[in-house]
């Protein structure tokens, strides 16, 4: 029964392995070893067990969100941005799993840009609060890399066509 779960669980985040789980998850492997020991999933994770395919993407990308960005609090500003730049009906069309998949690759992609656009245009290690964060989304739009020399614009541009599978409506 657990070890269908753990695998589940894989499934629903796209992890190869365990260890793999216990990165996306955000916790260790020792972690993951304790609940097949026990024979239990703790309830903040086991609420992904719970919902259809259909749905798993939402619960995953919102579980991922809280767990690994909002817990640092400098960082949910470049999922904000990531999201800015992210067409609403992206990768859509898939299946939920591999709009996981596809979704993971873009967000960070995205919000790669968003890091070396506060690094490298705005001079600091983290965006602070909102006037940052108009300021990044400008920069995003209209600015250059100064270490590429290209277009942060292009750049996103790439990660969205990159991220979006061939088989992708135009």
């Amino acid at each position: 029964m657990i070890d269908d779960q753990i695998r589940r669980l894989r499934e629903v985040l796209g992890a190869s392995n365990d260890s793999d789980l216990a990165v996306k998850l955000g916790i260790t492997r020792f972690s993951v070893s304790k609940w097949k020991v026990r024979g239990v999933i703790p309830p903040e994770y086991r609420f992904l067990l719970e919902r259809s395919a259909d749905e798993y993407i939402d619960y995953t990308v919102q579980f991922i969100a809280q767990n690994h960005v909002y817990k640092h609090a400098d960082h949910h500003y470049w999922l904000r941005a990531a999201f800015y730049f992210l067409p609403i009906d992206y990768a859509m069309f898939l299946p939920a799993l591999d709009r996981a998949k596809v979704l993971d690759f873009v967000i960070t992609g995205l919000m790669s840009a968003a890091v070396d656009a506060t690094v490298r245009v705005m001079r600091k290690p983290r965006c602070e609060g909102e006037a940052d964060f108009s300021a990044l989304i400008k920069i995003l739009e209209d600015g250059t890399d100064p270490e590429t020399g290209s277009a942060f614009a292009d750049r996103i541009k790439r990660v969205l066509a990159e991220g979006r599978p061939a088989a992708s409506p135009q």
